[in-house]
């Protein structure tokens, strides 16, 4: 396979040095119109081929597929060269921009303003009086989905100019972040709404860390304790503190502002004068029954644990939660107060078969004790009888891979943006899981 490409490589070289040959025998012609279309046609197939004559020897350096022709090889080549020149490009100016993050932040909303102020959004919400940060969070509300959702159906309709001067090609629903409750790598951090930030640290142990992506996103913060508030506080990239937990607020040039999104994050340090965050969890996914608002990483946390006594002996591939009243009581149920239930797939790593011990009522005290020992609020509404211990199933092997398919058939959420929910959004959902539970 080498040796064709570089064959090819040579020949291209050859007709590079004839073409050159050509050249100077045509320069005895004079000047004329004629001689010099010649000698700009000449000179460009003269470039292509040492081009091409180049990186085919260079091809024929590398291990190539038996599948590839001699095009197929240098157009590989060019896209994935152009694609490096181009990434680097962009990774100079992200590192840039963490450099100098507030004035990153400010000539990029001057940059969205400028680009939509003349939309219907940009008109009714006065987004040319908009000149800075601190004008951003002054005179523009912060906004959710509802906010939006008369301009998107004008939108999909087809209008122009409604909330972007971007030509919208398509719609795309959004199913939330890549972050999960379990870790795995992830190199960007990334929704529907927004690339968001960058892993610059692939190889260090720990939970995935990104560097915020100033370069096409306006970021505001909220501290996890003021939520909840009608109109709470936000802050920017450079009035941040190490250690807190924030909710993400989004401005950025397809037309939102200041939309919440409802992922939390924790800010972990700073890369150059940059924050850098780890996600932690969706606002959507949090247990809260009757204020203590229980989040993924306590819950998987207190999980993980629960099974410690079988890690020998078994994994947990799955598991989802809901509030009691969402999931129905099952006969003969005596249980009273308010619980969480939870949904476990767990894999033996010996057969098929679970650990005879591990019992689920054993399992459900060992979850209510780790809940306890790691949430101040869920320990106050336990100690005060409001919160009672959790019930616990164990579901059928692939029970999770079924339900992906149950909600795939039932909503408009499409395969590729699918992503398994930690908390259930629907009695159907539930009542599908305990119909694949483990008598």
């Amino acid at each position: 396979m080498a040796v064709k490409f570089l064959f090819a490589g040579v020949i291209f070289i050859i007709s590079f040095l004839v073409t050159v040959k050509l050249c100077a025998c045509w320069s005895h012609m004079g000047p004329s119109i004629h001689s010099c279309v010649l000698y700009l046609v000449t000179g460009l197939l003269a470039l292509i081929g040492i081009l091409s004559g180049c990186a085919l020897i260079f091809i024929s350096t590398r291990r190539t597929s038996k599948h590839h022709t001699l095009l197929s090889a240098l157009h590989h080549f060019i896209v994935k060269y152009h694609r490096l020149y181009v990434g680097s490009r962009m990774l100079k100016k992200f590192r840039a921009a963490c450099k100098n993050p507030r004035e990153a932040q400010e000539l990029l909303l001057q940059k969205i303003i400028k680009k939509n102020k003349n939309t219907d959004y940009g008109y009714q919400f006065r987004l040319g009086e908009i000149h800075s940060l601190e004008d951003l969070r002054q005179k523009h509300p912060i906004t959710d989905y509802d906010h939006y959702r008369r301009f998107i159906n004008r939108l999909s309709k087809g209008e122009k100019d409604v909330l972007t001067a971007e030509k919208v090609s398509r719609l795309i629903l959004t199913s939330g972040t890549t972050g999960t409750g379990i870790e795995i790598y992830s190199a960007m951090y990334i929704s529907s709404e927004a690339f968001m930030g960058l892993n610059l640290w692939p190889f260090e142990d720990g939970t995935s860390e990104y560097a915020l992506n100033l370069t096409e996103n306006v970021f505001e913060f909220i501290k996890e304790e003021d939520m909840d508030k009608p109109n709470p506080k936000t802050y920017f990239v450079d009035e941040v503190e190490v250690g807190q937990k924030y909710e993400l607020v989004l401005s950025q040039k397809y037309g939102f502002y200041r939309y919440r999104f409802g992922d939390l994050v924790k800010v972990t340090g700073f890369y150059q004068n940059s924050p850098k965050i780890s996600f932690l969890y969706r606002k959507a996914s949090i247990l809260n029954l009757v204020g203590e608002k229980v989040d993924q990483h306590v819950i998987h946390d207190s999980l993980s644990v629960a099974l410690n006594p079988w890690k020998d002996q078994v994994e947990m591939k799955h598991y989802t939660c809901a509030e009691k009243g969402l999931v129905p009581e099952q006969k003969n149920s005596q249980k009273l107060g308010l619980y969480y239930v939870f949904f476990l797939e767990l894999k033996s790593n010996f057969g098929d078969e679970l650990p005879d011990d591990l019992n689920t009522e054993i399992l459900a005290e060992v979850i209510q004790k780790n809940l306890y020992e790691r949430h101040e609020f869920y320990r106050v509404f336990n100690n005060t009888k409001q919160i009672t211990t959790p019930t616990v199933y164990l579901t059928k092997e692939g029970a999770f891979t079924e339900l992906k398919e149950y909600i795939l058939a039932n909503s408009s959420a499409s395969r590729a943006q699918f992503k398994m929910p930690l908390k259930l959004r629907t009695r159907e959902m539930a009542e599908f899981l305990l119909e694949h539970s483990l008598p």
